[in-house]
C-alpha cells in the first residue's frame, strides 16, 4: 500500500492514492485520482486496469493491425492488376455493325442486332460485353420506333437517314429508354453504352440546356445502377466535371482530332477506363500521346463495322 501527490502544469494538481492487492490470478491496481481545475470544481475518476488484460489487448491491438495491412495490400494489389489489364492495348474493341469475328477483354456491340446466344458466347470467352444504344436520337428502323410520339421529334441528325434528335425531358422517352435497359439486362449484357446524350451541345430543335442533360444522363445512371449494369459515357466532355464520377467507363471518338482528350484526365486519375476512337490511319505519335496518359486508343473506320487497329 502506498500514497503518491504530484503536480501537472496548466495550473491541475493530481492526488493519488494507490491500493495494491494481489490474488492467486492476477495483479490489480486500483487508483482513485481527484482532478481540481481553474473553476475549482473537481470530478473523481476511478479505473482499474488487470495486468494480464494488458498483454491481451496488446496482442489484440497487433493483431487486427496486421489483417488491416493485409486487406490493405490486397486491395492495392487488385488495383494494380485491373490497371495493368485495362490499360493493355489490345483488349477492347466497338463493332456496331456486321457480323463479329474478334473477341477481346471489351465489347462494344449493337443492344438490338447482336442476339442473346452471340452475347453469351463472347461472355463464356471472358468478354466484357457492353451493349450500344442510342439513347439521344430517334432511329426509324429499330424494332421500338413505333413507340415514339410526333411531339418527341427533332431536328434531323446530319449525316445520318432516318435519324431524329428527341426530347430527352419527355417522360415517354424515359419509359423508352426504362425497356431498353431492361432489354439489356433480359440479353444478359455487361454495361450500357447510351450515345447521343449531349443534345445540349447540338442544333435538336429543342430548347435543351446543360441542366437537362445532366438530369436526364443521371436517369440513365440510376437506371443502369438498378440493373447491375455497368455505364459508358459516350463523348459529352462537358458532362464530366458534373456528373463524370458517376460513369464506370468513357468512350470518346476523335478527341485527339477536336484537341478535346485532357478533359477525361481526372478521370483516368480515378482509374476509370477511357477509350478513344479516331476516324483514319494509324499515327504513332497519337498512340505515344495516349500511351502517357493511359487512354486506350483505337483507330476504325467510319461505320464501325470491324475492328481497324488499336495502338500497339
Amino acid at each position: 500500500m502506498g500514497s503518491c501527490e504530484y503536480k501537472v502544469s496548466l495550473s491541475q494538481t493530481f492526488s493519488q492514492s494507490w491500493k495494491w492487492t494481489k490474488s492467486k490470478t492476477s495483479s490489480q491496481v486500483q487508483c482513485y485520482t481527484t482532478r481540481w481545475d481553474d473553476r475549482s470544481w473537481a470530478r473523481d475518476l476511478s479505473y482499474s486496469i488487470i495486468e494480464s488484460d494488458i498483454f491481451y489487448f496488446l496482442y489484440l491491438h497487433l493483431l487486427i493491425m496486421r489483417i488491416l495491412i493485409i486487406f490493405i495490400s490486397f486491395f492495392l494489389f487488385i488495383d494494380c492488376i485491373f490497371a495493368l489489364g485495362i490499360d493493355s492495348p489490345s483488349t477492347w474493341n466497338i463493332q456496331l455493325q456486321g457480323k463479329i469475328n474478334s473477341q477481346r477483354q471489351f465489347m462494344s456491340i449493337d443492344l438490338f442486332d447482336t442476339p442473346t446466344k452471340k452475347i453469351a458466347e463472347l461472355q463464356k470467352q471472358w468478354t466484357t460485353v457492353i451493349c450500344y444504344f442510342s439513347a439521344g436520337t430517334y432511329e426509324d428502323w429499330r424494332q421500338d420506333a413505333g413507340k415514339f410520339v410526333l411531339s418527341d421529334l427533332g431536328k434531323t441528325v446530319l449525316w445520318w437517314n432516318g435519324e431524329n434528335w428527341i426530347d430527352v425531358r419527355s417522360n415517354n422517352i424515359r419509359d423508352i429508354m426504362r425497356s431498353r435497359i431492361s432489354l439489356a439486362k433480359s440479353k444478359w449484357c455487361n454495361g450500357i453504352d447510351p450515345d447521343n446524350v449531349n443534345g445540349h451541345e447540338n442544333d435538336t430543335g429543342f430548347p435543351l440546356i446543360k441542366e437537362d442533360m445532366i438530369a436526364y444522363n443521371q436517369f440513365l445512371i440510376q437506371e443502369a445502377k438498378v440493373n447491375n449494369l455497368t455505364i459508358w459515357l459516350k463523348n459529352s466532355q462537358s458532362l464530366i466535371p458534373e456528373i463524370g464520377f458517376q460513369y464506370d467507363f468513357f468512350i470518346n471518338e476523335s478527341c485527339y482530332r477536336y484537341k478535346e482528350c485532357n478533359a477525361y484526365i481526372p478521370m483516368q486519375l480515378l482509374h476509370k477506363p477511357v477509350f478513344i476512337i479516331e476516324y483514319g490511319s494509324y499515327s504513332v505519335n497519337t498512340c505515344e500521346k495516349a500511351k502517357k496518359s493511359r487512354f486506350l486508343l483505337g483507330f476504325f473506320r467510319k461505320a464501325l463495322k470491324w475492328e481497324w487497329v488499336l495502338c500497339k
